[in-house]
């Protein structure tokens, strides 16, 4: 189970969110652009540290036992790029490495998991090679690596074909069967066909602060109608947060090791 309590999303930290998601399903963060989607991500990986509240995954409280959370969770972030000089099989092994998972027991999972999504020819490639669904379909196979029960996915099918952002869902449908899964997306129709449950954030800016406020306004059967009238009802915004570097090789890994989230960046770049 991964449990928000109390947890600032926004630049507002007393707009707080609070949510249970028991094990089992697949959870949709539903939201239009500048929502918080990604940041809300980011505090349940560990890869962003709460200003406020704490986040529980599986009975472990992510601040004071981060090696023992993140053992129980894969994390896939928006921004994934994956050395592209590197081969399919020469990065999954990387990424095992920097998680502390040992070689046999990765090896395995890797033929196990590539034979499911028709990589398993494509091991000795490079990622540079790759087309952009299977390259979509290695960011779910690292987050994969060391067997999670938990995966949390930002934006899985982004930027992907019709056809393409099909075949991930029916990916995702069958890691569900023995995990649980949260994705966000800002895609209606493909977030109802895909979740059991969805969770509906929307942003503001504060009239009395002026600051950037998040709030879960909803969390609903993926099946309710009613998801359809508060989607339609929200608004896209830029979100305020401050720029950010741009990297040409960015790689975010929950280590095991450390506890930490492992960020690799090169040449990067300040953004205008």
């Amino acid at each position: 189970m991964i449990e928000a309590r109390n947890i600032a999303i926004g630049q507002n930290i007393e707009k707080t969110v609070c949510f249970k998601l028991p094990n089992g399903k697949i959870y949709g963060i539903l939201g239009k652009k500048g929502s918080g989607k990604s940041t809300l991500l980011r505090l349940l990986s560990g890869s962003l540290s709460p200003r406020c509240g704490a986040v529980i995954i599986n009975g472990f409280d992510l601040q004071k036992e981060p090696v023992s959370a993140k053992k129980c969770i894969g994390y896939l972030p928006q921004d994934f790029a994956p050395y592209e000089e590197m081969t399919v099989m020469e990065f999954l092994l990387f990424v095992a490495d920097a998680k502390n998972v040992s070689y046999g027991r990765t090896v395995k999972q890797i033929r196990e998991l590539t034979e499911l999504t028709d990589l398993d020819t494509k091991l000795d490639r490079l990622i540079q090679k790759l087309t952009a669904e299977e390259k979509a379909k290695l960011g779910i196979l690292q987050a994969c690596i060391g067997n999670p029960d938990i995966l949390l996915l930002d934006d899985p099918t982004r930027g992907l074909t019709p056809r393409a952002k099909q075949n991930i869902c029916a990916f995702l449908r069958h890691l569900a069967k023995t995990k649980t899964l949260i994705v966000t997306g800002s895609e209606l129709e493909q977030m109802q066909e895909l979740c059991d449950d969805l969770l509906i954030l929307a942003a503001k800016k504060s009239e009395a602060s002026g600051k950037f406020e998040v709030e879960l306004v909803a969390e609903l059967d993926g099946n309710d109608p009613e998801v359809q009238v508060i989607f339609d009802s929200l608004v896209a915004l830029e979100s305020p947060e401050t720029p950010r570097k741009k990297a040409s090789k960015r790689i975010g890994i929950l280590s095991e090791q450390s506890g930490s989230c492992e960020t690799v960046d090169e040449n990067e770049e300040e953004e205008g």
